[in-house]
């Protein structure tokens, strides 16, 4: 995906010096997830695994005991940094994502900050203005569509999380505070048919409606995201690993940047963004797992972490994640953490997606209906509710 493959090969020579006699074997390519599922079944599993979260369901292997808790890897000091362990690095909280019955599982690899992204020299040369809120983006993105060169908006179609996590639950935030987030993220019943998440459906209805570039539902992420490279559209949504997935296409013109999804003001002009994390585990029946142990490790340390902002872009939620990597960081990622340092962001790290695959499906299915005219904002909401509730109701699904 948007990180390659280049700081797990500078990790895997790193963890070489020091266990020379140690052969590593990889699998890595875009679709690992698909490769991961097998083995696991087959009782075969490599002795680490990373894949994003959205494509593997680690909780489910979590709850079929194919995960081994990693705690003592976290009370472990890390190479380098005796003075401090691998849990003292991370930022608060993050770690608790990858918890189960007491127990963690899971470490979060590089974050990703989802936005809205523009050109900063194409709305400068028209007079543009990054919109601050929903009034403003509507303003602006008549004006865009009134000058006829551009679409004021297109997002990855065929993949509507990106639409899901970018636009809508910034929205829902804006209308409710987090605490509709929260709601969500735990089961409360209702909670799909707020009235924030009623409201955020119907700006995202009445947003798209108007101002969608046309064939956008088709488009699966580098082909929505090359329309907006090649300036056919002026905005579109997507985390900040935007820049390097999408390295080499880049005009030598396009000045690359970041915007917080421009929400209500209700809640005291906060500017929400939506985070995820890559995910690495080690499976229970790992056959090497102190060796495995051992390659966590060395994922965190600083010349790891050094070549992850150069070739990746990828920063890692640890705090002070990108102190001294500015240099090596794409301009674009800097510029986003810039950002998020302000008093007015709110990270928003959405838990529902990550515990509830099925509520997660149906509400990215429930959403592309919405922006087509299948669905009006209360069917939307109706809908994902529905899928909600079965899973509330069943007790065979492990509740978090």
């Amino acid at each position: 995906g948007g990180s390659g493959r280049d700081y797990v090969d500078f990790a895997i020579e790193k963890f070489k010096e020091k266990y020379p006699d140690v052969k590593i074997i990889t699998d890595i390519g875009p679709k690992n997830a698909e490769t991961l599922r097998p083995r696991f079944v087959a009782g075969n599993p490599p002795d680490v695994i990373m894949a994003n979260y959205s494509e593997l369901d680690y909780f489910a292997l979590i709850a079929d005991d194919q995960l081994a808790p990693i705690d003592e890897v976290l009370a472990s000091p890390v190479p380098g940094n005796e003075s401090k362990t691998l849990e003292d690095l991370f930022v608060p909280g993050i770690l608790d994502r990858g918890e189960s019955n007491g127990k963690r599982y899971i470490l979060p690899g590089f974050v990703h900050y989802y936005g809205f992204w523009y050109d900063k020299a194409l709305f400068d040369e028209n007079g543009w203005s990054a919109p601050n809120n929903y009034d403003e983006l509507m303003s602006v993105s008549q004006q865009i569509q009134e000058a006829g060169e551009v679409s004021p908006f297109t997002y990855q179609g065929l993949y509507p999380s990106y639409l899901l996590r970018t636009m809508f639950f910034p929205l829902v935030a804006s209308h409710g505070g987090t605490q509709a987030i929260d709601d969500i993220d735990n089961l409360v019943p209702g909670a799909w048919q707020s009235e924030a998440v009623i409201n955020a459906a119907r700006d995202i209805q009445e947003f798209t409606a108007k101002y969608l570039m046309d064939g956008t539902i088709a488009l699966n992420h580098t082909q929505a995201q090359m329309e907006f490279i090649n300036r056919r559209a002026a905005m579109i949504p997507c985390g900040t690993y935007l820049e390097n997935e999408m390295k080499g296409n880049w005009p030598d013109d396009f000045e690359l940047k970041y915007m917080f999804t421009p929400v209500r003001d209700d809640n005291g002009g906060s500017k929400y963004t939506w985070a995820t994390c890559d995910f690495v585990s080690i499976p229970s029946k790992a056959k090497n797992p102190e060796m495995a142990k051992e390659f966590l490790k060395i994922l965190y340390t600083d010349d790891v972490r050094a070549i992850g902002a150069e070739k990746a872009g990828g920063v890692n939620p640890i705090v002070g994640g990108a102190d001294g990597f500015e240099e090596l960081l794409p301009a674009s990622v800097v510029y986003t953490n810039d950002m998020l340092s302000s008093d007015d962001a709110v990270v928003i790290f959405g838990k529902y997606e990550i515990w509830y695959k099925t509520i997660y499906k149906k509400a990215q299915d429930s959403l592309t209906a919405l922006v087509t005219g299948k669905y009006t904002p209360e069917e939307f909401a109706e809908e994902v509710e529905k899928e909600a509730e079965r899973v509330r109701n069943d007790d065979s699904i492990k509740k978090y």
